[in-house]
């Protein structure tokens, strides 16, 4: 069950809003009045405004945010059977939770006290989805109680989420947590058979694939236009990539599906090599009578260390596209996704300089490491940087974490948000 809360300025459109009044409810006749709280009966949206506000106007301090504004949505299994009764039930209950609620400080101390909206005026109704008829409550609850005293809102939004979760757990419901993992693993098992239906990879017909399944996509595009992540939404309900799988990141795309491939390959070639065959081995007559001793030793030829070559996938790499430019090289995927984790596109603003140069300075472009923010990436080296490069003995990700310090050291961090 999801529980949403917070403490709002316009109750009269919340109200409207619940009540079916308004203009934005296409479907009023899937509205239904459901439980009243120290309440006239039968007001309009109107009259119920009125109501909160008589009451606001008592308490000695002026109130910005009048009504506490509360949405419950179980899943529509556990209430396929529920009466209007039942429903009322449910509210109550999920209320009587919400207001056993504090917050305290390590040391034991309240920060944030209990509420009181079992004992608050508050209207609440019943709604259903136009499409789905996905079931969900609406309620509107008066700031100031029966006795005159405020309804805090610190911390709101999380009692809604801790009280829906006491009501599942009281009720052997599954939590709005376990639910949200089985549909991640559902999405990410639907885009893993898109990547083995398709024959070669594409990214736009990749994501139509996907929107052929019910989905729709929403991508997030750089500066330059091109498609950095993306987030899958199936009824209302918003997965982003990241959150599915490592490997349906845009960046690891296209080499998860090479690998998907590559595994079918191998698949085959196993079946054809385990069938039965009738071939009868020839011993010639000098390998039959020679002695072990007799055998000449040839010298095994020693291995040949040839430089990495990162324009080319190799098994366990993924593609990185540098930014405004046709420049790719393919890195270890788990260098890849440090990289990726030490620079958020969410968190930091100039996150697309700093992953060049990351990459950059990994596969040894140390020209344009240092010059990214106007060439944009790719090409070059110079022995006049005193950056010393990979040492002999260094793993990949030892190595990709130097380079991330002096990304940093040569491009500062800016946080997004943060003033200049």
């Amino acid at each position: 069950m999801i529980g949403k809360a917070k403490a709002i300025a316009h109750g009269h459109n919340a109200v409207r809003y619940m009540t079916g009044e308004s203009a934005n409810k296409k479907h009023p006749d899937k509205i239904f009045h459901l439980y009243s709280n120290l309440m006239p009966e039968g007001l309009d949206s109107t009259g119920i405004w009125q109501v909160i506000q008589n009451t606001v106007a008592r308490y000695p301090r002026h109130i910005k945010n009048s009504v506490i504004s509360l949405v419950l949505s179980p899943e529509k299994q556990h209430t396929k059977d529920f009466s209007m009764q039942d429903w009322t039930d449910l509210l109550k209950e999920y209320l009587a939770e919400f207001d056993k609620l504090a917050i305290y400080t390590n040391d034991d101390k309240v920060i944030s006290r209990p509420t009181n909206l079992t004992n608050s005026k508050l209207e609440s109704c019943l709604h259903f989805e136009s499409e789905s008829e996905i079931p969900h409550i609406h309620v509107a609850v008066c700031r100031i109680d029966k006795d005159g005293n405020l309804n805090n809102d610190h911390y709101i939004h999380l009692r809604a989420i801790w009280a829906a979760q006491a009501v599942d757990l009281k009720r052997g419901w599954k939590t709005a947590e376990e639910i949200h993992a089985e549909r991640v693993k559902m999405v990410a098992d639907d885009c893993y058979d898109v990547l083995r239906d398709m024959k070669q990879f594409d990214l736009a017909d990749y994501f139509k694939r996907i929107e052929k399944k019910g989905y729709s996509v929403t991508a997030r595009q750089d500066s330059k236009g091109e498609v950095r992540g993306y987030a899958l939404i199936l009824n209302r309900c918003r997965f982003k990539a990241s959150e599915l799988s490592r490997g349906l990141t845009v960046s690891r795309l296209c080499s998860t599906w090479q690998t998907l491939h590559n595994e079918k390959q191998k698949q085959e070639q196993a079946k054809r090599k385990f069938q039965p065959t009738t071939t009868t081995p020839v011993v010639t007559p000098a390998s039959k009578h020679k002695r072990p001793s007799e055998e000449v030793q040839k010298p095994k030829p020693q291995p040949v260390v040839k430089p990495r070559d990162y324009t080319k996938y190799v098994p366990g790499t993924a593609e990185y596209r540098f930014t405004g430019t046709d420049n790719r090289c393919f890195i270890p995927e788990a260098v890849l996704e440090l990289f990726e984790t030490e620079f958020d596109s969410y968190e930091v603003s100039n996150w697309h300089t700093l992953q060049d140069c990351a990459v950059n300075l990994f596969v040894g472009y140390l020209d344009a490491a240092t010059s990214i923010e106007t060439s944009g990436g790719g090409g070059g080296s110079s022995d006049q940087s005193p950056w010393d490069g990979r040492k002999d003995d260094e793993d990949d990700l030892a190595f990709a974490r130097r380079c991330v310090a002096q990304a940093k050291f040569i491009h500062p961090v800016r946080k997004k948000g943060m003033s200049r």
